[in-house]
Formats: C-alpha cells, sequence, structure tokens
C-alpha cells in the first residue's frame, strides 16, 4: 500500500474508522495522512484575506509562526518546569493591560491574565 498518496486518493479514506466517520479511529493512521486531511479541511474554511469578523489581525510572518511553535512544546499550566516561560507570560499579559489601560491591580502587583490560543477568545478575556 502506498501511504504517502492524499487523503481523498488513499484507500484509507474509504476503510471503516477512518476519519470520515465520528469518533475515535479503530487504528492508528499514518501522520502524512493525518496531516494531509488536516491541511484540505484547513484549506476549505480558512482563507486570512476573506476573514471580516475579526478585529485583530489573521496574517502572520515566518517569525511569527516559529515563535507559536516554540509556545507548543511548552506546558504552561505547570510554572515549576517552565518558570521563564511564566515570566514571559506575565509580562505580555502586562503589556496587554497597559495598552488597553486597565485599572491597575490593588496589590501594585502583576495583571492577572490568561494564555490563549486565538485571538478572539485573548481579546474578550
Amino acid at each position: 500500500k502506498n501511504l504517502s498518496t492524499t487523503y481523498y486518493a488513499s484507500s484509507l479514506a474509504a476503510e471503516p474508522g477512518s476519519l470520515l466517520e465520528e469518533g475515535i479511529p479503530h487504528r492508528g493512521l499514518p501522520a502524512k495522512f493525518v496531516s494531509g486531511y488536516i491541511e484540505d479541511v484547513h484549506l476549505s474554511d480558512f482563507n486570512p484575506r476573506l476573514n471580516t469578523s475579526s478585529y485583530v489581525n489573521v496574517a502572520s510572518e515566518e517569525e511569527e509562526r516559529k515563535v507559536a511553535m516554540l509556545g507548543a512544546e511548552i506546558n504552561i499550566a505547570d510554572a515549576s518546569v517552565y518558570p521563564a516561560s511564566i515570566i514571559l507570560h506575565n509580562k505580555t499579559v502586562n503589556m496587554i493591560a497597559h495598552l488597553w489601560h486597565c485599572p491597575k491591580p490593588k496589590d501594585g502587583g502583576d495583571y492577572t491574565g490568561a494564555g490563549t490560543v486565538g485571538s478572539t477568545e485573548a481579546c474578550l478575556l
């Protein structure tokens, strides 16, 4: 079997338990196969130039994407393992708080904030 074909050209797409069915597939699938499927779904659903429902930038530069990938390897929930990342997170929260003229914390310390993946969610928080 040639598993390097695209999702739709692959015999795996027609098998029971494939990605077309609901639920968890019955067995693991090749990474290249799943990646192709996700990219196809993404292409049919996403065009940053047509995004008129957002008030934030959806286009990104190469450096921004590289930094985002670094963050994907960090479990920010565990502050004891990644103290430098927590410091960077807190600095970012403080920058945003100052940008939006938030009232200063009563204790004079850092602002409180939550990290998010989506830009809209970040603005709403």
